[in-house]
């Protein structure tokens, strides 16, 4: 049985995911699909559009056959971390034999090259690395300029968001010396950013498209303009968690995260986050009614906007350095599975066997699973559910169950 391994946040999941699917199978002879999605909070920095058993139930319905959960500790983390501890989940089950992952290239000897430049570190591309940052650009900016010279590789392959994450899943094997094989698919349709919706449902309109759209609200109106992109198994849950008022943004988060950020004064014990952001953060925190506006507030030349959103994201959820390290110290300390198709009940049967870390399939059963820091990092993920849970209730004035009330129902498709 050949297995599959895809890395997705599916916020939501759209046509080009299905694409994707389609193609492990077809093109790529993939028996089984098995995927690690994030969970509640995404790594641009905001809550998930649609709580996780959506999006895992969509997938499933689409050619998934097992949704792993990544921890938010990861799931809200640079592209290194985001990207390590994925690759990380997929090792760990001692069954995945490929790892497919969209990109704008799909040449995996340049994924390759750049991979082998940031494990080995030589000491020209280090000289370069250093006096771009002596510049003033910021990291991510300074360490494309250095691989461009040293590799000859042009600016575009290095800068685009999907080909980031695919060296960074390259590397990642490398670094671990993984049996793993890394295969770049390249994306069709629209671009990451790309916030307009194509003229028809071959031209995959992006997630960001699709999220806009969504926050319409209007139900009617979201149907007329997504049927056309969107498959029925896609749309369906999307317009029910319209109807419910369940489509969330970091904007609906604003209320909380200003009362994280007057609780202290020092932001720079979060996760990814310097001591000047931290003063800038201080001085900016009463200037602003939404997450958004702070985000503008707070964005300068050496600072992405999305770094700075991931570290309002940390401190939201209180996710510390000391997380972080802690995270990364104990690799993945377990497996959280969301939903499995029929066929996936096999790959669970496998997973038991080949597995060398705890697998959860209940919450309840983490106690007696894992040890003191792989609990105590399992309850991040727990409260990062519940402030999900929270942010739902004050949307919609409904109370939702807790990942330990709700009724415990693993998709089976």
């Amino acid at each position: 049985m050949k297995i599959t391994g895809i890395v997705a946040e599916y916020n939501p999941f759209h046509m080009g995911h299905q694409y994707q699917l389609n193609e492990a199978r077809n093109r790529y002879h993939s028996d089984a699909n098995i995927i690690v999605m994030s969970g509640d909070f995404t790594q641009r920095g905001a809550p998930a559009v649609v709580d996780k058993y959506t999006r895992a139930r969509i997938a499933l319905e689409s050619g998934a056959d097992l949704v792993l959960m990544l921890p938010i500790t990861a799931s809200t983390a640079t592209a290194e971390h985001f990207a390590d501890a994925a690759v990380s989940s997929l090792i760990h089950t001692g069954i995945v034999d490929q790892m497919l992952f969209g990109a704008e290239s799909d040449d995996i000897s340049l994924f390759h090259k750049v991979a082998d430049i940031l494990v080995e570190e030589p000491a020209a591309y280090v000289d370069l690395l250093k006096n771009e940052l002596k510049s003033g650009v910021s990291f991510p900016v300074a360490r494309e300029h250095a691989l461009s010279e040293i590799l000859d590789i042009d600016d575009f392959f290095l800068s685009t968001p999907n080909n980031i994450l695919g060296i960074e899943y390259v590397k990642s094997l490398k670094k671990r010396a993984s049996s793993i094989e890394p295969i770049a698919m390249k994306r069709i349709g629209a671009s990451y950013h790309d916030a307009s919706i194509p003229d028809d449902i071959a031209s995959f309109a992006s997630a960001s498209a699709i999220r806009k759209v969504l926050k319409k609200g209007n139900p009617e109106a979201i149907q007329s303009i997504l049927s056309d992109v969107l498959d029925e198994p896609m749309l369906r849950p999307l317009l029910e968690q319209v109807e419910e008022h369940c489509i969330l943004d970091r904007d609906d988060c604003s209320l909380l995260l200003h009362e994280k950020l007057i609780c202290t004064d020092d932001y720079s014990v979060f996760q990814d986050c310097s001591e000047e952001l931290s003063n800038r953060i201080k001085n900016s925190r009463d200037q602003y009614m939404t997450w958004g506006q702070l985000n503008d507030l707070l964005k300068t030349k050496e600072m992405t906007y999305s770094r700075i959103s991931r570290v309002l994201s940390h401190i939201l959820l209180d996710l510390t350095k000391e997380d972080e390290e802690l995270a990364k110290s104990k690799d993945i300390p377990y497996l959280r599975v969301l939903g499995f198709s029929k066929k996936g009940s096999e790959l669970l049967r496998l997973l038991k066997e080949n597995c060398d870390v705890p697998v959860i399939f209940n919450p309840k059963d983490a106690d007696t699973l894992l040890d003191e820091d792989a609990l105590y990092l399992f309850k991040k993920d727990l409260q990062a559910a519940d402030l999900y849970r929270a942010i739902l209730t004050s949307k919609t004035k409904k109370v939702y169950k807790t990942e330990y009330t709700r009724k415990f129902d693993l998709t089976n498709i």
